[in-house]
């Protein structure tokens, strides 16, 4: 019997997937689970298991995300489900985006505290 060859999930998450060209090829992440979804990089955001780049430019999905609830709210009350879960994925971006500043931060003072004489 012959072996397939598997090729291991790609774990890595790179912004291209949001708004075309806009995020390019930008390493936001890496997924801690078996392999990306398929809503990555924008369901990544609300996952547990995903582990951010803290040095990525988070605030072009974050971005995205805005422009798609202003495009959405102009259709008025039949866009209204896409824009709560825009407005949730928003406000997960923003979450993560304080989570990944806070620890800048702590890793910033650590490493002053360390250098210090």
């Amino acid at each position: 019997m012959r072996r397939l060859n598997q090729t291991e999930p790609q774990r890595l998450v790179r912004l291209g997937a949001v708004g075309g060209a806009i995020g390019g090829n930008e390493e936001i992440g890496e997924c801690g689970g078996k392999g990306a979804c398929q809503y990555a990089p924008l369901s990544c955001y609300g996952c547990g298991q995903w582990i951010a780049n803290a040095d990525a430019d988070h605030s072009i999905p974050l971005d995205y995300v805005r422009n798609r609830i202003k495009r959405n709210r102009a259709f008025g009350q039949i866009a209204t489900q896409e824009v709560e879960r825009d407005t949730l994925l928003e406000k997960l971006i923003e979450l993560r985006i304080s989570q990944i500043e806070r620890h800048k931060a702590a890793r910033e003072s650590v490493d002053l505290m360390g250098s210090k004489p």
